[in-house]
């Protein structure tokens, strides 16, 4: 607790008569800043009802969403996920996730719409007063070329029914009709709740330089209504970005160094399965949990502003063929490597379990703060200095300090914030 006196304190942990631990924690007069980095993990609703076989959106889930949530605010999470419509992520081509949308679309006439905020301001409130700062929207179109549109319902004549998905030209008049009548109504109502300045929203994930000139048309539909600092998609090619088309790229860690060379201004950064395996840091069942913890460093390093990841609680196969067991595939189903999908395991209550991967990750984040922290008392330079003195380089993306590294660096830093 942050009104706890500061001094020395002593805990023993006892485990019944096999074993006993006493260790002296100290307890410093400073309290870590809040974390600035925007850090979100990709929040499955539709995977929370499949695993818990409750209806989208009932009680049971609004309840088991509020706990996902929780658990993800305690472990450094500050963005979430909102599905205003279901994610068009990791969905095979002709098929479909469980449906979960807040939004609520009326059809009254041919081209003609009627929107329903009420489940988005439920979402919104419930996720400020966990502690969510920052909101992100699913992607306006497909993955994989953003060829089409997401799957969006609505009612005609009293009757819920499929308006948009695979079968939907996303350059088409049908969907530019929606999207311009959608997205001013949305844009003012996140206005009116305060949060529009702490929203993004996606064109389509991962698009490549051969979907360059569809992707800036794509962009072209929602350009009135969206300020360019609002949009953010992950890349992997510096080429892409450097045509112009996105002011603020999310870049793959394996291929971030040009965007760092080039200085680009209020970088993000991700990693998934794609890379990783070999070297540098990411999150996966067979790695030290240093390995996982030493993200926090180099993000302030590279002074990375927002930081992606496509799995919080992702419990699909590959393309969302079928729902699986976490518990029992550890891997999506042969899909990732074990631990890329998701970070928290469903507990038997209908709690949020943190895994070990996730506390690292959430120490990440607060070593993030304390270099902050000590920017604050020592100014960049030298704290950067203090990085380098302990690694006994310039630390990158691509190098992986061994498991001394942290502990030498925060007894190093704490010891300047202390003097």
């Amino acid at each position: 607790p942050t009104d706890l006196p500061h001094g020395l304190y002593t805990i023993t942990v006892r485990l019944g008569e096999l074993a006993e631990k006493t260790v002296t924690v100290r307890i410093l007069q400073e309290e870590l800043p809040p974390q600035t980095l925007i850090h979100t993990e990709w929040f499955y609703t539709d995977c929370l009802a499949n695993y818990y076989r409750v209806k989208v959106f009932s009680k049971a889930h609004w309840r088991i969403i509020e706990s996902f949530l929780e658990t993800a605010v305690q472990n450094g999470i500050n963005m979430i996920l909102m599905p205003l419509f279901t994610p068009p992520l990791d969905t095979y081509i002709g098929g479909e996730r469980k449906t979960t949308q807040l939004l609520g679309i009326t059809v009254d006439a041919p081209d003609t719409y009627r929107f329903d905020f009420t489940n988005v301001g439920k979402w919104i409130d419930l996720c400020l007063a966990k502690g969510v700062t920052h909101f992100e929207i699913p992607h306006l179109f497909t993955q994989w070329g953003a060829k089409n549109a997401p799957k969006i319902v609505g009612k005609v004549n009293g009757k819920s029914k499929k308006l948009f998905g695979w079968s939907t030209d996303s350059l088409g008049k049908e969907y530019k009709s929606f999207l311009h009548q959608m997205l001013p109504a949305l844009v003012d109502f996140l206005k009116k709740k305060g949060v529009y300045e702490h929203t993004f929203f996606h064109i389509s994930d991962e698009p490549s330089i051969q979907n360059l000139e569809h992707y800036c048309n794509c962009k072209e539909i929602v350009k009135p209504y969206l300020d360019d600092t609002h949009i953010i998609d992950a890349l992997s090619d510096y080429e892409f970005f450097e045509k112009g088309v996105l002011s603020k790229p999310v870049a793959d860690i394996g291929h971030i160094q040009p965007f760092l060379d080039h200085n680009v201004q209020g970088l993000w950064a991700y990693y998934c399965g794609a890379g990783g395996c070999k070297r540098g840091t990411n999150r996966y069942l067979s790695m030290p949990l240093h390995r996982v913890r030493i993200l926090g460093v180099q993000l302030y390093q590279a002074q990375i502003e927002g930081f992606l990841h496509w799995g919080y609680n992702y419990y699909n196969n590959q393309y969302s063929h079928e729902a699986i067991n976490p518990f029992l595939h550890t891997d999506a189903e042969y899909f990732a490597p074990a631990g890329d999908a998701f970070l928290v395991y469903p507990g038997d209550d209908g709690t949020a379990w943190e895994s070990l991967r996730a506390n690292a990750m959430r120490e990440a984040m607060e070593d993030l703060r304390m270099l902050n922290l000590c920017e604050e008392k020592i100014g960049r330079e030298q704290t950067e200095a203090l990085i380098r003195e302990a690694f006994g380089k310039e630390l990158t993306f691509d190098t992986l300090p061994d498991k001394d590294f942290l502990p030498k660096l925060r007894k190093t830093v704490i010891a300047h914030i202390v003097k």
